[in-house]
């Protein structure tokens, strides 16, 4: 989790990283690999064999997933690596950091550049890995913002 430091302590230091835990993404490979032992060294009927492949290949793609997803401010700006690919907004052209209400009803940052394209961060990334209550996970939000907004401002 990330704080926002009072005033008169100075932007957070740099780079800052905020990435999925790094268990969980290995947890995922490992279901992966037990289901995949499981076919090969079991005598699963062919209906079980589906079933294994294809939960083998949900929790693959998860876990591909969790290990793509990052956020990074360094010196250069924000960098939002997704899926697909990485977005990178400079300081300079960094307006605001907000916290919106992204898809499905969920929550985000949303990082809004000067000509008024954003980027939205995956909420995946900033939620807390445990279930938790709705004020909290927003919490959690409001203050990986405020610190993107603190290392903007400084930057400015």
């Amino acid at each position: 989790m990330t704080r926002v430091p009072p005033s008169g302590e100075g932007a957070p230091r740099l780079p800052r990283e905020w990435r999925i835990p790094p268990w969980q993404p290995a947890a995922l490979f490992l279901v992966v690999s037990g289901l995949a032992a499981y076919d090969l060294y079991g005598s699963p009927s062919v209906t079980t064999v589906i079933v294994t492949v294809f939960l083998a290949v949900v929790f693959g793609a998860l876990g591909i997933l969790a290990t793509r997803y990052l956020l990074v401010a360094d010196e250069d700006g924000v960098w939002v690596r997704g899926l697909t690919g990485e977005r990178h907004v400079p300081w300079p052209e960094l307006k605001s950091v907000d916290v919106v209400a992204g898809r499905r009803g969920s929550t985000t940052v949303r990082i809004v550049r000067a000509d008024g394209s954003f980027v939205d961060v995956p909420p995946s990334l900033l939620l807390p890995t445990l279930p938790t209550k709705i004020d909290k996970a927003r919490a959690v939000m409001y203050g990986t913002a405020g610190v993107l907004e603190e290392l903007a401002a400084a930057r400015r």
